[in-house]
């Protein structure tokens, strides 16, 4: 296998923090200084409660004013768990200087309700030339069973090996008693399938 000579930055927060403010509060932040004209990846995780079900929860990768993932979830009962996942890319110049990202999260619309995350994690990766990267990040509909196509992503790999796919994405269903169905496949065949209840938001990942 190649060595890609990759930089790699993580940090961290396992408790549970709780926010009753549409006013974002930073969970975990995560700060490094990035190799001069590179990309990297920007992956987040974490587990997020909401006790009121007619509230939304939101949660943001930022890096200062960028933002460069954004979540709005609406939780069925109002009392369960979900979790969260964005991968996104960042570019940086000739002479970036550090970097510093932050998992925020907080009520998406206000009213009296508690936002909880835990288990978040900040993940930070340099891009090497044969990785591949797309994103499709409109909204778009569907009304049929037929799944239809959101993104493609098409590369060549240089070596037998195993290869990290990762893909996420956020849904909604507005429309009882339907379900949203989502979809990975890799060569036609696919990889993983999960399905979203009406009334709720869902992020996935993979």
């Amino acid at each position: 296998m190649a060595d890609f000579n990759r930089e790699a930055y993580y940090a961290e927060s396992l408790s549970t923090s709780s926010n009753t403010s549409t006013t974002l509060q930073t969970k975990v932040s995560l700060a490094f200084t990035p190799k001069p004209d590179s990309e990297y990846f920007i992956l987040s995780s974490g587990l997020f409660g909401l006790n009121n079900n007619s509230v939304r929860f939101a949660v943001k990768i930022v890096n200062g004013a960028t933002e460069y993932a954004f979540h709005d979830y609406e939780s069925g009962s109002g009392s369960e768990i979900h979790p969260n996942f964005s991968v996104s890319r960042a570019s940086f110049g000739a002479s970036p200087g550090q970097q510093t990202f932050q998992y925020q999260f907080g009520l998406g619309t206000a009213g009296t309700a508690t936002a909880t995350l835990s288990d978040a994690r900040l993940i930070a990766f340099s891009r090497h030339e044969h990785d591949g990267y797309a994103e499709a990040l409109s909204t778009t509909g569907a009304s049929t069973t037929t799944y239809i196509n959101k993104i493609s992503l098409s590369l060549e790999v240089p070596a037998d090996g195993y290869y990290l796919c990762v893909f996420s994405g956020e849904t909604d269903t507005f429309s009882a008693p339907h379900s949203t169905g989502i979809r990975l496949t890799v060569d036609g065949t696919a990889q993983f399938t999960g399905y979203q209840a009406n009334g709720d938001s869902a992020s996935w990942s993979q």
